[in-house]
């Protein structure tokens, strides 16, 4: 299924002892972003590793399930804001940690700054030599909220990677914030030659691991049956299988300096 149909869904969750009775009246909406490797693959359809893994614990809770796809802002919002929804891949930083309830960790995330290569005019080497430079960021998203935080001149119109790219090339923007594997895909998919962009600096703070979350309000027994499903993925060697997948094609990626 391609990212661009969005299609929402809402399906009642069963008890892993009782797969034909309904857990409850309670109703779960999934949503994500169009984050590649992670939410959808190098193809751009909704098969990134992340999702496999919410695939899969939909299975082991006997659910079939769409999952609705929308800008990250928006995604991060409803996760926000609506009770019973489960929300990937999101990245658990400390001004996140009272925000959501975290079911599991699903995958890490680099960060890393970057630049067009042909700005010649810029040095970064430090954290202090990006000064009053425009950063291209995703609304909403945590190395974003994290470089506002150091009051970092962050532009954050975009409501994903791909825009930032494309306006640091054009010279709008003088560095981005993305991660190397993603970066790779999206510079792959847009055609764009891979030494088009360099990057400059790694950002070991803003590096998180990427987990699977529900909205605080979420009922208690849904609590417990999505974190069940989930322990379940990881003793039945599901989640190691799916995770040692993405190390294989993560390694393949090299649009990143060393830490």
């Amino acid at each position: 299924m391609k990212v661009g149909f969005l299609v929402s869904f809402f399906a009642f969750f069963l008890t892993p002892s009782l797969a034909s009775e309904t857990l409850s009246s309670q109703v779960l909406k999934v949503v994500t972003t169009s984050y590649a490797l992670y939410n959808v693959d190098t193809e751009g359809n909704l098969n990134g590793y992340s999702t496999q893994v919410v695939k899969a614990l939909l299975r082991e809770l006997n659910q079939e399930a769409q999952i609705e796809v929308l800008p990250w802002a928006r995604a991060y919002n409803v996760g926000l804001t609506r009770p019973n929804t489960l929300i990937y891949s999101i990245a658990k930083t400390q001004a996140r940690n009272d925000k959501f309830h975290w079911v599991g960790r699903i995958l890490p995330m680099d960060s890393y700054l970057y630049q067009a290569s042909n700005r010649t005019d810029l040095k970064i080497e430090t954290f202090d030599d990006i000064g009053k430079l425009i950063v291209g960021g995703v609304n909403e998203g945590a190395p974003t909220q994290w470089l506002e935080q150091r009051k970092v001149n962050v532009l954050k119109m975009a409501s994903n990677s791909r825009l930032n790219l494309q306006m640091l090339l054009k010279g709008r923007l003088d560095l981005i914030v993305m991660d190397p594997a993603s970066l790779a895909i999206e510079m792959r998919q847009a055609n764009i030659d891979k030494d088009a962009i360099k990057p400059v600096l790694y950002l070991p703070e803003p590096s998180y691991d990427l987990y699977l979350a529900l909205s605080l309000g979420s009922s208690l027994e849904l609590q417990k049956q999505v974190e069940t499903a989930f322990e379940n993925l990881r003793l039945s060697g599901q989640y190691d299988k799916i995770v040692s997948a993405f190390y294989k094609k993560y390694a393949n990626f090299t649009l990143a300096s060393e830490k």
